[in-house]
């Protein structure tokens, strides 16, 4: 006990003290002095005195508070043992051994280690010499994922004092499964602090991992090629080739079967995705197992991933059609390899589906010439249900357009009928007015032919780039830059809306020119920046008299320059005949008036405005354009443009005018940039939209040609779903995390009806592995959604019965998952930092600190525990005894233990004395 205090709630009524022993004492003294000294009075004084003293305690709320050590604080350490950290396991016991040190006896202390389950290594108890000993001695948990979140709540169910408790977790802070920050205010409430200890990982050298495979998006057809997506991490830090062997297992009729292929990559980045181009032979379930040989590897788990495709026999196309026989050329095309039934919305508008089992029964949907204002009522909605949510396919094409009039205008994709429409949604484009956005570099001729002063030609020439820039749009970007016998950048590329700094560039050009006239180096710099530039129109005007020295080097430039999509317009200032007969052959060789490369002949100073505005002015995209034949480019390499990646497209004759949707991918664009054929995914299903017709009207030279055909074939197959799309009355869903799957079952049960999960491991390793552990399976809502927990890699099947009161099997669905490797050993990924602020994060919900050494554990412990003693009962107790003895004392005589001792003897003295 230490501390001793003794305390009052009313100290001001310790007053009574003054008046209390007036009242005891001037009685005494009144009384003769003879009478004064008898021992009953004398007596009767003192115990007055304490009756008083006592009661005035009373009164005033006495209380007595002391310290005494606190014997109830337990520690228990939990100690991550997983893999991920496993290189700090000595740090950590050192770490265990110094808190055992600095324990003693007035502490409990347990030890518990944890990976992916816990084990518990000491159980608490006051020696925490012996508890080291356990945890040294103890076995390990599953250290090849780390969970927090149920270590905490483990090691917080072990506690005898929760109030004085506290877990200390020493770890890297690497979390695998679970979500620590989820729970650790539930611990905390309970009044467990909780200390964190960080021991971060070190770097590991010479690792390369596969963090992820991506299979195609789209149904693969049997014998074509198709890639396997890798991405590779590595901390090489230098090029260094990679081995990789791909097996693909399947059935062959009854027989299962391997097939293998092996590459060679060369890893020369820290992040690398490899195209490992594959072809199945057959249909059905196809397991692959991706695996890299590096024999200098650190952490030779995270070498194998498992994926899967499921190829589907797909083949059951439906045509709408607006005119009959429109898409007559499409359907003779498509019959060779599939099952197509067209109907016309001209003739046949009863026939097509009008519910999703219908609809269904078709894997992908093509409309041609369809516009939003042809479908029958509601079959919008169908058909948006049938992509999103069921997974089906649509291609929209063109047609025959109207003429309204005399004016030729789209059926398809008409920007009237397609405006705020369920339609229009669905689609990859947009189909509205707009106008691309353009990155202009303006030149400007500043050699001494352009002559000095306020009316020489680079006055002028600056007069007409401050309209020029005036009449920018916000979308745009410019550049402005002179030239003579070299090249000046003034300003480089900047946003168009940046219009002050633009004319202080143009204004900062001095009209005092001197030196020859180079365009080549000018051209080439400005084709340089140009090409930087993220738009599709990408244009150079020159403001020159045009005397060029480097006639033959500048119209290799301006071909260059073509070559990169950049176009070049010559604003010649009363140029020669025969330079303006030089220029024209440049403009020509950037592309000529059809791509927007023009020559102007300016001899008046105020035209050179007007001309320069007029050629950088908006084009805008028409909503239909029939008039110049070209040659569609590829733009965005996706499925569609497979195996003519370096072929020349055939010519086409007319576009529909759209614009591309953010999320959506372009294979083939147009002039302009326009998209000519674009797809994105739609929920569950692809959506691909193709701005031309496939009646041979503008699209005759595709049929017949090698390149058009295989086009038209990738752009079916690829938007054919990648799953039976037929409805079902189950729809599973799952949700991922490291060993654990949450598995969503949307269903309707009706009474006594209950759901039955099954998981069948299908790669051998795997049903070896679970022929003596078990799948762990439990329902964790209800009835409709279960959590499974795999830990060994391979491919499974999940099997889900829907069972009747009697156990009679009503419905069947099935999905597949593969697990290739805990996060544990995603050794790349792990972040210190990372790591550390989950940690500050679990501290600072537990009310806890992040401790740099042993000493701080100790720091907030409650190592004194204050108690109190109220002692006013005791009090008033004795104050009754005291006042009964004062009434016996005052009315009976006593003695003295002494003097009774006396006489007792003198007595006995007497007494001996008679006898003799």
């Amino acid at each position: 006990m230490s501390d001793f205090r003794i305390t009052f709630s009313n100290p001001w009524l310790l007053f009574l003290l003054i008046p209390a022993v007036l009242l005891t004492l001037f009685p005494y003294f009144r009384v003769a002095k003879r009478y004064r000294r008898n021992r009953n009075r004398i007596v009767s004084v003192v115990l007055h005195s304490l009756i008083m003293l006592f009661s005035i305690a009373l009164l005033s709320g006495i209380m007595f508070m002391y310290n005494v050590p606190n014997k109830e604080n337990e520690i228990i350490i939990l100690v991550d043992s997983s893999y991920s950290n496993r290189e700090e396991v000595r740090l950590k016991d050192d770490f265990i051994q110094n808190v055992v040190e600095e324990c003693g006896s007035n502490y409990k202390i347990g030890i518990v280690k944890f990976g992916y389950n816990q084990i518990y290594a000491a159980r608490l108890n006051n020696d925490a010499r012996a508890a080291f000993a356990e945890y040294v001695q103890s076995e390990e948990p599953d250290t090849a994922a780390t969970d927090f979140a149920a270590a905490l709540k483990y090691a917080a169910g072990l506690f005898e004092n929760p109030q004085s408790a506290k877990i200390v977790l020493l770890s890297d802070g690497f979390e695998t499964d679970g979500s620590a920050t989820s729970v650790i205010k539930t611990v905390a409430a309970d009044g467990i602090k909780v200390d964190v200890v960080h021991f971060p990982n070190e770097n590991v050298e010479d690792e390369v991992q596969i963090t992820g495979v991506e299979t195609p998006d789209y149904n693969i057809d049997p014998g074509k090629n198709f890639n396997l997506n890798m991405t590779l991490r590595s901390n090489f830090g230098e090029e260094r080739p990679v081995a990789v062997k791909v097996t693909d297992t399947y059935l062959d009729g009854t027989e299962y079967k391997d097939k293998e292929e092996t590459y060679i990559l060369v890893m020369s980045e820290a992040e690398q995705t490899f195209g490992l181009e594959f072809a199945v032979d057959v249909s059905g379930l196809h397991e692959f197992r991706i695996e890299i040989d590096n024999l200098d590897d650190t952490v030779k788990e995270n070498n194998v991933y498992y994926t899967y495709i499921m190829v589907h026999d797909f083949d059951n196309i439906l045509i709408i059609e607006n005119h009959k026989d429109e898409s007559a050329k499409l359907k003779t095309f498509l019959d060779t390899e599939y099952n197509v039934t067209v109907y016309s919305i001209e003739r046949e508008k009863d026939l097509i589906p009008a519910d999703i089992n219908e609809l269904c029964n078709y894997e992908q949907v093509i409309l041609v010439n369809i516009a939003n204002s042809d479908m029958p009522d509601g079959f919008d909605r169908l058909l948006r249900d049938y992509v999103y949510n069921h997974g089906g396919g649509l291609f929209t094409v063109g047609g025959e357009n109207d003429t309204e009039n005399g004016v030729v205008k789209p059926h398809a994709y008409n920007r009237n009928d397609m405006y705020d429409t369920l339609y229009q949604e669905m689609l990859p484009v947009r189909v509205v007015d707009y106008a691309p956005p353009l990155a202009l570099m303006i030149i400007i001729d500043h050699s001494g032919s352009m002559g000095t002063g306020e009316n020489s030609a680079v006055s002028v020439a600056k007069q007409g780039a401050r309209v020029c820039v005036d009449s920018l749009h916000a979308s745009d970007f410019c550049g402005i830059m002179t030239l003579d016998d070299g090249s000046d950048d003034i300003v480089h590329l900047t946003s168009a809306v940046n219009k002050s700094l633009l004319d202080d560039a143009i204004n900062s050009i001095e009209a005092d020119g001197e030196g020859g006239t180079v365009f080549s180096n000018a051209l080439d710099r400005a084709g340089a920046e140009l090409s930087t530039a993220n738009v599709d129109r990408r244009h150079i005007l020159l403001v020159t008299d045009g005397q060029p020295s480097d006639e033959e080097e500048f119209l290799k430039v301006v071909q260059q320059n073509k070559a990169k999509g950049i176009t070049m317009s010559v604003v010649a200032w009363q140029a020669q005949d025969a330079y303006l007969k030089l220029m024209q052959e440049a403009v020509d060789a950037a592309g000529g008036e059809k791509e927007g490369s023009n020559l102007y002949d300016v001899k008046a100073q105020n035209q050179i405005g007007v001309k320069m505005r007029e050629d950088v002015a908006s084009k805008l995209i028409s909503e239909i354009e029939e008039t110049k034949p070209f040659i569609p480019t590829i733009k965005d390499h996706t499925s569609a443009v497979e195996g003519i990646e370096t072929a020349v497209f055939p010519e086409l004759t007319g576009y529909y005018g759209t614009l591309a949707k953010q999320d959506a991918k372009v294979p083939l664009i147009g002039p302009y940039g326009v998209p000519i054929y674009a797809q994105w995914q739609y929920g569950q299903g692809n959506v691909g939209s193709f701005m031309c017709d496939l009646n041979g009207r503008w699209s005759e030279k595709i049929y017949g040609n090698e390149v058009g055909e295989r086009f038209l074939s990738n752009v079916i197959e690829g938007l054919f779903p990648v799953k039976d799309i037929r409805p079902q009355d189950m729809r599973l869903w799952l949700r991922e995390e490291n060993y654990t799957s949450q598995l969503n079952v949307s269903v309707v049960l009706a009474e006594g009806e209950k759901l039955q999960v099954a998981v069948n491991p299908l790669t051998e390793e795997a049903k070896l592995y679970y022929l003596q552990n078990e799948i762990q399976i439990t329902s964790t809502e209800g009835s409709s959604r279960f959590s499974i927990v795999i830990t060994c890699p391979g491919l499974y099947e999940i099997v889900v019965n829907k069972l009747d009161a009697n156990g009679g099997l009503l419905d069947t669905a099935s999905t597949y998952k593969t697990f290739s490797y805990s996060a544990e050993y995603d050794k790349l990924a792990e972040d210190n930092q990372k790591g550390l602020d989950l940690l500050n994060a679990i501290a600072e919900g537990g009310n806890g600190i992040v401790a740099e050494d042993s000493f701080d554990i100790f720091d907030t412990f409650v190592k004194f525990l204050r108690k109190s003693f109220d002692p006013r009962i005791v009090l008033l107790i004795l104050i009754i005894v005291l006042f009964l003895l004062d009434v016996a004392v005052r009315k009976f005589k006593f003695k003295w233990p002494h003097e009774i001792i006396r006489d007792y003897k003198e007595k006995k003295k007497m007494s001996e004395h008679e006898n003799k």
